[in-house]
Parts: structure tokens; sequence; C-alpha cells
């Protein structure tokens, strides 16, 4: 399935919730931030990856996503928004 994460550095607190759940897909960064493995940066501030993911994959990703205590990750699958 393909899923696209989009993540707003600027709403990030730092709680590394996100690395802790899927250190795969996200990392902490010198600023004490999270970080997408891979992304781009689009627009200031916000970041996004795109790729083909297994199940296990996804599944880990929506967990970090669900670890955000202030939602700065957004996960989109085959076209609709889940997160």
């Amino acid at each position: 399935m393909h899923v696209r994460i989009e993540y707003e550095h600027d709403v990030c607190v730092g709680t590394n919730a996100c690395a802790g759940a899927d250190p795969k897909h996200f990392e902490i960064l010198d600023d004490g931030k999270a970080h997408i493995v891979g992304s781009k940066e689009e627009k200031p501030e916000k970041w996004a990856w795109e790729g083909d993911v297994t199940d296990a994959d996804l599944k880990a990703i929506l967990t970090a996503a669900q670890a955000c205590p202030v939602n700065a990750i957004h996960v989109i699958v085959d076209g609709q928004k889940k997160i």
C-alpha cells in the first residue's frame, strides 16, 4: 500500500514518542525534535515522505503517529487520511 507521512516540525515538542514507537521511520535530530527518515521539506517546517510499505510498517507508522501528543504527524494511506 502507498503511504504518505506528513510532519509539522514547528508543532513537535520533542517527546520522542514517535521514534520510540517506530525507529525505522522516525529519528531525533540534534535540536531534540523528530524527523521522518528520508523525508524532504516541502514547505518551511513541513516535511513529508511517500512510499510503499508493508502491513507491519504501516502498523508501526500509525502507532508512532498516534503516540504524538501534539498531533504533528499525519498519515495518508492510498489517498485517505488515517491520522
